[in-house]
């Protein structure tokens, strides 16, 4: 993002944490949700463990059986 965007790594991390705020904040104000909380997806990836190929590969092969 810092380098799509032309911002400095602190800068790209702060405009993440307050997207994510925001996004926060409207899934509390609209639906009385919690943002975070697993629960309310269909489907939940941890790419920290997987890394992005990984977790891209799970979902071609998920596609791939649907």
């Amino acid at each position: 993002m810092a380098r799509r965007l032309g911002l400095s790594a602190a800068a790209a991390a702060k405009t993440l944490d307050e997207t994510d705020a925001r996004r926060a904040r409207y899934h509390r104000q609209y639906y009385s949700r919690d943002w975070e909380d697993p629960a309310n997806y269909h489907f939940v990836l941890n790419t920290a463990a997987l890394g992005l190929d990984g977790a891209a590969d799970i979902i071609v092969r998920w596609i791939r059986r649907s």
